[in-house]
């Protein structure tokens, strides 16, 4: 039988980490940390070969510790990347003082230890939304562009550049390492510069474009809409009125100009106009679907690969024939770059992902920015990526039948706090009923959409055929039915237009709240009451001005 040892590795390690901790790691000796075990050095000796290995231990322990209080001091949210990880240092060197003075304080003439690791943390947070500050700086570029001059902002942005590289040169021909060091930070200048610069030339590129040729749309936009006018015209055979064909042509194809102002309005007073915008919901249907269909494929080797071609393929190819819409765009992005991650055995982000969505439709056209059914997708999509695991934290539902409910209860209400203020500004109205009317009105159309493809592109003379038009049939009277429920219920919406500087004030009231709900910041809360109330003195002010008139 092996022999059994009064103290295991773990315990022996933890004495003399916490030996360390009060004397420093010359304090580690046999005979100290016997005296720290209570014991006799020979249950050390047992385990280690001799008492460098023990120290080599110790080392490592105290990395972990290091790392793992870098690694919280980031994940909390208090502070910026760079300052969180600068402070987690600080903290741990008045704190932690032996062990700070083991891992960066000691002789490494003779080492050969890596302590690469030490960074690994700030590196994970860099690398983990690398798309998210590109993103911010395009967009900065973009609005620049709108409302500053072009000659004068590229000549203030060339002088900058100048600049910056003339300070860089200085610095490295001085040859001192904190300049060597700081010039990192005159790097990211540059290239925060460069982005902006490039945009600015983007948009100029766009508008110079459109002048010469006098023709916004592509080429391809044109194709696009040749392919979708073809599919239209097939839903004539469907035994449906001409508003439920134009509903169907919305919801699937995305052809709105059959659809009535009068058929718009009863959709957005029931609080699901949203549904007749081609988005993530129709592109996630769509890939659910397909994603049912291939899973006899097998995951692993050429068959993952082949499953991600016809996905991505498909994907792209429905949000083609619904004429490239921005949403439906961005949804499709979205999930391309979540399937490639997925391929690849990658973890995927979720901000990071919609960055990159938003990013490469930006680049491709810079005025999608100003693009309604742009502002409203991704402002939704954000806002149900960051509220609504925490409405699963607040109420927990484990019961299997309610959870996919509440689980669109949660996407539905974060999407419209995110939407609300756009609402307002663009429309004037807010629905009051969507609660209800979400919950049937998508159900029907998660079948409805896949149900209509297939119908589209079965057979007429093969068997079946009828079952799939009668489906279709009877789910656009359901969904047209709901509809025509809710619209008319008494203070199915409130009325009222928020003008763009109180929009934007709601949005940044907004902001500061879900920065508190992430910190925990007394300030960052007094600092959001302090813009609603002025909002909200403003709105009473104009309120009693009209009233006197």
């Amino acid at each position: 039988m092996p022999p059994k040892f009064k103290f295991t590795r773990e315990e022996i390690i933890q004495a003399a980490l916490d030996l360390t901790r009060e004397s420093g790691i010359a304090a580690v000796t046999a005979r100290g940390l016997g005296a720290k075990l209570g014991s006799s050095v020979k249950p050390i000796f047992s385990l280690f070969e001799n008492m460098e290995e023990v120290q080599n231990e110790v080392l490592k322990a105290a990395e972990k510790l290091s790392q793992a209080r870098i690694r919280e001091t980031m994940e909390s949210g208090q502070y910026p990347p760079y300052k969180a990880s600068g402070i987690a240092y600080i903290c741990f060197a008045r704190e932690e003082k032996e062990l700070f003075k083991l891992l960066y304080m000691r002789d490494r003439s003779r080492e050969t230890f890596d302590e690469g690791d030490s960074i690994k943390p700030l590196i994970e947070e860099i690398q983990k939304r690398p798309f998210v500050r590109p993103l911010f700086l395009w967009i900065t570029g973009i609005l620049c562009y709108a409302f500053l001059p072009a000659s004068s902002l590229l000549y203030v942005l060339g002088v900058l550049s100048a600049l910056v590289f003339l300070f860089l040169g200085f610095s490295w021909g001085q040859g001192h390492a904190e300049l060597q060091y700081d010039s990192r930070w005159i790097w990211g200048a540059i290239v925060s510069v460069l982005i902006v610069c490039l945009a600015v030339e983007v948009c100029w590129y766009s508008d110079r474009r459109i002048a010469l040729v006098n023709e916004p749309a592509s080429s391809l936009d044109l194709l696009a809409t040749k392919a979708q006018y073809s599919l239209v015209n097939t839903f004539d055979r469907l035994r449906l009125s001409d508003e439920e064909k134009s509903i169907l042509a919305t919801l699937t194809l995305g052809y709105k100009k059959a659809m009535s102002r009068e058929t718009k309005r009863r959709f957005s007073l029931a609080g699901v106009s949203h549904i007749l915008a081609v988005s993530g919901f129709h592109v996630a249907v769509i890939c659910g679907f397909l994603s049912f269909f291939c899973s006899f494929m097998p995951r692993w080797g050429i068959g993952r690969w082949v499953r991600y071609i016809i996905l991505v393929g498909s994907l792209w190819g429905f949000v083609f024939i619904t004429g490239l819409a921005p949403s439906a765009v961005r949804a499709a992005l979205m999930l391309s770059l979540y399937l490639t991650g997925r391929a690849l055995r990658r973890v995927t982000d979720g901000y990071n992902t919609l960055a990159a969505a938003a990013f490469c439709m930006l680049a491709y056209n810079p005025y999608y920015l100003f693009d309604v059914g742009f502002q409203l997708s991704y402002l939704a999509v954000f806002f149900i990526l960051f509220l609504v695991p925490r409405f699963k934290e607040w109420i927990v539902v484990r019961n299997p039948l309610l959870a996919m409910p509440w689980e669109w209860i949660t996407v539905s209400i974060a999407a419209q706090i995110g939407t609300a203020l756009l609402c307002f500004y663009y429309f004037g109205q807010f629905s009051t009923v969507f609660l209800f009317t979400n919950l049937p009105v998508t159900l029907l159309a998660m079948f409805l959409i896949p149900f209509a493809f297939l119908w589209l592109g079965y057979p007429v003379d093969f068997y079946g055929y009828d079952w799939i038009q009668k489906i279709v049939e009877g789910l656009v009277h359901g969904m047209v039915r709901v509809v025509d429920v809710f619209s008319v219920m008494p203070y199915a919406t409130i009325t009222g237009r928020f003008s763009f500087f109180e929009m934007l004030g709601g949005y940044g009231f907004l902001v500061l709240c879900l920065i508190y709900m992430k910190i925990r910041e007394p300030k960052v809360l007094l600092a959001a009451l302090t813009l609603l109330l002025i909002i909200s003195v403003k709105i009473l002010i104009e309120l009693f001005l009209i009233a006197g008139n």
